[in-house]
C-alpha cells in the first residue's frame, strides 16, 4: 500500500521490528580526545568538583592519557563520568 502524497513511506519491517539500541556516544570521541587537557579534565580532577570524592584520581588521569594518545577508546567511561558530575551538580 502506497503512502498518501506528502507522507513519507514507513521504514521496512526489518527496521520497525528490530530490537532497541542505545544512543551512540562515539560522536564525542574526537571531542574527548582533543579535550584531554581542557576544562573537562580539570573538572574531573578538581578537588572542588562533586565527583572528586568518588574517583581514584590516578585512574582518571590514566583514562584521559590513554584516550588522548589513542591507546584506548575511553570515551564511554569519560562521557559517563561527565554526566555523573552534571547529575551531582543538579542535586
Amino acid at each position: 500500500m502506497a503512502a498518501p502524497a506528502g507522507v513519507p513511506e514507513l521504514p521496512p519491517p526489518s527496521v520497525l521490528k528490530r530490537p532497541k539500541r542505545g544512543f551512540a556516544v562515539n560522536v564525542v570521541d574526537q571531542w574527548f580526545r582533543d579535550a584531554a587537557h581542557t576544562r573537562m579534565a580539570d573538572v574531573l580532577t578538581d578537588p572542588q568538583s562533586n565527583i572528586y570524592r568518588y574517583l581514584r584520581q590516578p585512574m582518571v588521569r590514566e583514562l584521559f592519557e590513554q584516550h588522548a594518545s589513542g591507546r584506548h577508546d575511553n570515551h564511554k567511561i569519560l562521557f559517563s563520568l561527565v554526566l555523573f558530575e552534571e547529575w551531582l551538580r543538579a542535586q
